[in-house]
């Protein structure tokens, strides 16, 4: 089972919170959310779900996506125990 949560701002009364064992998936609208986790169900890894969420999340909150955007991406690997920053623009 994987974990789905809203935004922390957001109040338990408005926002739908599963929880699970498997996996984590946090995103500003829960149907984002639900894209990474069913990114993760099908195979994929955090960043494949990390994109799922971002367009789904530009399909559902198109208001505050526009050209002159920025996506910072931080990667943490185990295998070199390194942070890897990348950026978007």
């Amino acid at each position: 089972m994987l974990l789905v949560a809203g935004a922390l701002l957001c109040s338990a009364a408005t926002r739908p919170v599963v929880m699970g064992t498997h996996g984590m998936a946090v995103s500003g609208h829960p149907l984002a959310a639900r894209a990474g986790v069913k990114m993760l169900e099908q195979g994929g890894n955090a960043i494949d779900a990390g994109v799922a969420q971002v367009f789904a999340q530009a399909v559902l909150e198109f208001n505050l996506f526009g050209l002159g955007g920025e996506c910072p991406i931080l990667i943490y690997s185990a295998k070199d125990k390194k942070v890897y920053a990348i950026s978007g623009q």
